[in-house]
């Protein structure tokens, strides 16, 4: 599955994964589902980890910057993206700049504690078991 996500009602907070190649469809599928969710608020943070080889297909900055617009999150929203993949950063970084607090705030990490941290979230490697 191209996406999978979990809301965490208690601390506000989507947990997605995306794994390319991913279309945009699928995406929009995502942000449909996530407005179809009564747990779901548009202010929630995000942690969204980006997986797959980058070379299997990305989305082009056309594409992202339509999904952005039609994004389920509102302004106070803060996204943190998990990536690997050097070109996946630089888009995500370019979408940033497309962005303009239109769905709140991006932090683009390399590691998911990284991304924790910028979200004001313990890191998996101190969070209680």
């Amino acid at each position: 599955m191209p996406v999978s996500f979990v809301i965490q009602s208690e601390q506000r907070i989507v947990d997605a994964t995306f794994t390319l190649p991913l279309t945009r469809q699928e995406v929009a599928e995502f942000q449909h589902a996530l407005r179809a969710d009564p747990r779901f608020d548009p202010g929630f943070r995000s942690v969204c980890t980006v997986t797959g080889k980058a070379s299997d297909g990305l989305l082009t900055i056309s594409e992202l910057r339509s999904l952005l617009a039609e994004s389920p999150y509102g302004r106070s929203a803060r996204h943190a993206f998990v990536v690997e993949a050097a070109v996946v950063y630089g888009m995500l970084r370019m979408l940033d700049a497309f962005n303009d607090g239109q769905v709140g705030e991006f932090g683009i990490h390399r590691h998911r504690d990284e991304a924790l941290r910028w979200l004001g979230l313990p890191s998996e490697d101190t969070a209680a078991v």
